[in-house]
């Protein structure tokens, strides 16, 4: 065979140890994903808490309220910015505020600490004695974030996070509606219990609109 003719190279070497790396690449972005989910879904329903409060404090320049906002460094502090400003201009008999603080700000107060963990607890390897690998929090150091995942099924809790959050979202948006459409002869949403059981009741839609499925052996038992 002439060099006109040798096929065009250069050529991965497929081994063992390739393939192997290939599966962990492929775990690792399947759980990068699930943890990347959580932090975007906060993210965007604390920016519309933002919205809302320059809605709330400073309608007719909104941008100098969100500047107050984003020059908050503290999440939780920022929320207790925006309950002291919607009871202060609601008042304290309103709907309104009510739903908001206990049924969006509270929540969300409750459900911090599980993003936190979610967000800032190390991950890793590791494998049982039939070389099955699994992608776990590290806990072996006593990291504390990682301690709480480990003691749950940590996929479960992450997915279980992301759902709780994206339903306060929807009640944010629910309750926005009916402030701005006093006419709506529709009554003011209930606030959302965000329960296991629920979520769970949910599992097979839920899973099919996040277009997402765990590889076998992505999640640990």
């Amino acid at each position: 065979m002439s060099d006109h003719d040798s096929p065009k190279g250069p050529f991965p070497l497929i081994t063992e140890e390739n393939k192997f790396n290939a599966e962990l690449a492929r775990i690792l972005e399947y759980h990068a994903m699930e943890i990347g989910r959580v932090a975007i879904s906060w993210n965007v329903l604390h920016e519309e808490l933002g919205q809302q409060f320059a809605a709330t404090v400073s309608p007719k320049a909104q941008d100098v309220a969100l500047a107050a906002w984003h020059a908050v460094r503290s999440d939780r502090n920022a929320r207790d910015m925006l309950a002291a400003a919607t009871k202060k201009l609601f008042g304290p008999e309103s709907k309104f505020a009510h739903l908001l603080i206990k049924g969006v700000l509270n929540q969300m107060n409750s459900i911090e600490d599980a993003r936190n963990s979610i967000l800032h607890a190390p991950y890793g390897f590791d494998f049982n004695e039939q070389f099955e690998v699994f992608f776990v929090p590290s806990s072996e150091h006593g990291n504390p974030h990682a301690r709480k995942l480990a003691e749950k099924g940590f996929v479960d809790e992450i997915q279980f996070t992301e759902w709780k959050i994206n339903e306060l979202r929807r009640f944010l948006h629910a309750i926005q509606h009916q402030l701005g459409h006093p006419e709506d002869a529709r009554s003011w949403p209930d606030i959302p219990a965000l329960r296991r059981a629920e979520f769970d009741n949910q599992q097979d839609r839920y899973s099919s609109q996040r277009q997402q499925q765990p590889p076998p052996e992505s999640s640990q038992e």
